[in-house]
């Protein structure tokens, strides 16, 4: 399973830390924590460890998929991609462990290095981090404003966690880029509101937006101007 994969391909993001896992595919997030013995493991193998586990949650959605796992541990790519190695003995156990296991599921298995830096979402689950300023509205809140509005295709100013749509805009890598205000969408962060309102005065017609009820802010006013419809108070 480790040949290249076929042009279309699902991609997990995966990170391990002396604490914990994390991994992140098609908006979904998956993480946990180590115990007992796992504690002494060597980083390399928890890292490949995390792929396996990775893989195993999101099993539903990734089966017979060409499946490409994107790790920033080097080691872990050259054992899935070369099915296997020599310097480490444990690791290479748990690679034929997991390859075999992923010939049953997928259509093809691959991954790739990527720089830290572009896989903080992964990191910050694996060490139970909150990425700073993150928040996310409730799924069943979500679905209550989908039931009144319509349901939203893309989600801006999010992340892999905190995203209800699979496309999105990310401070870190996403589906449709990195900078939200950059781009034309057909939503914001509270310290974007200002911006984000600029955004929609000038060339959209149409946005669901989730703003607090600030009356004293200074874009508050321009807030019920734009509005087109009746502003709606989310139940608590």
């Amino acid at each position: 399973p480790g040949i290249p994969t076929g042009q279309g391909h699902v991609i997990v993001n995966t990170d391990a830390s002396s604490t914990g896992w994390g991994a992140v595919c098609n908006g979904q997030a998956a993480s946990g924590s180590w115990t007992g013995p796992r504690l002494q493991w060597h980083i390399n193998c928890l890292e490949l460890l995390d792929v396996f586990l990775a893989l195993r949650r999101f099993r539903q959605m990734l089966r017979g998929e060409h499946v490409l796992v994107r790790t920033d541990n080097m080691a872990t790519v050259a054992y899935i991609n070369h099915q296997g190695g020599l310097r480490f003995h444990h690791m290479s156990q748990l690679a034929r462990h997991f390859l075999l296991w992923s010939l049953k599921w997928h259509k093809s298995l691959r991954a790739v290095h990527i720089p830290g830096e572009l896989n903080r979402a992964a990191d910050a689950l694996s060490r139970q981090l909150t990425l700073p300023g993150e928040w996310r509205l409730h799924p069943q809140v979500v679905q209550l404003i989908w039931s009144r509005f319509g349901e939203a295709q893309i989600d801006l100013f999010a992340s892999p966690e905190s995203a209800h749509c699979r496309l999105f805009y990310s401070l870190t890598e996403a589906p449709l880029g990195t900078d939200a205000l950059a781009h034309s969408w057909p939503r914001g962060l509270i310290n974007l509101l200002a911006q984000t309102l600029c955004k929609i005065r000038e060339d959209v017609e149409q946005v669901l937006l989730v703003a607090p009820y600030w009356p004293t802010r200074t874009w508050f006013a321009e807030l019920m101007l734009l509005a087109t419809a009746p502003s709606w108070k989310i139940p608590l």
